[in-house]
């Protein structure tokens, strides 16, 4: 459900929250008090993004969530399907909590066609997953920080592209450039 409210209509006509969002970010806090972690749940959200078949959200506490398509894993969520053909996870119906580096938060997250990118507050890093922008590489199942790109503000992705606005006023641009 790329909506990320569970139901199986293929269609809702008007526009309704995502209440599966506070249910992923309370089993996320729960996770953090086992590793003694001081972050608690939310229903907030600070940024959230819509690619062509997956949405991602963040939470105030900077923790990432996704769900929808994962065929390329463009949620970023390794279900355990990955070397079975083309498609490396499976479909995520929920929200859930997309693995990050301990430590770091998102401040800004960008969809694509089938990738996913995420801005980490202080150093303007990006990390990145799914079907790498305009590649034949093998999917990238989990985040991956993208060499080279620090100090970015905000960023968005296209289907096959991205571009990073940095804080010094540069724009930076990587993915397929067929089209110019």
């Amino acid at each position: 459900d790329t909506l990320g409210n569970d139901v199986d209509d293929e269609w809702i006509p008007y526009p309704k929250a995502v209440t599966a969002l506070a249910a992923a970010s309370k089993r996320a806090a729960e996770i953090d008090e086992k590793t003694n972690s001081k972050t608690n749940s939310t229903t907030a959200v600070s940024c959230a993004s819509l690619g062509g078949w997956h949405a991602c959200a963040a939470d105030p506490t900077g923790r990432l969530f996704a769900w929808g398509g994962n065929e390329y894993g463009q949620a970023g969520v390794d279900t355990g399907t990955a070397g079975r053909g083309v498609h490396v996870s499976l479909h995520l119906s929920v929200p859930e909590l997309v693995p990050f580096p301990s430590g770091l938060k998102i401040t800004s997250v960008s969809c694509g066609g089938m990738c996913s990118f995420a801005v980490v507050e202080r150093t303007g890093e990006v990390y990145t997953w799914g079907q790498t922008v305009g590649s034949e590489k093998e999917p990238a199942r989990s985040p991956v920080r993208v060499p080279g790109v620090r100090g970015v503000s905000s960023l968005v992705a296209g289907m096959f592209h991205a571009l990073a606005l940095q804080e010094d006023g540069r724009v930076m641009s990587w993915g397929n450039g067929y089209y110019g």
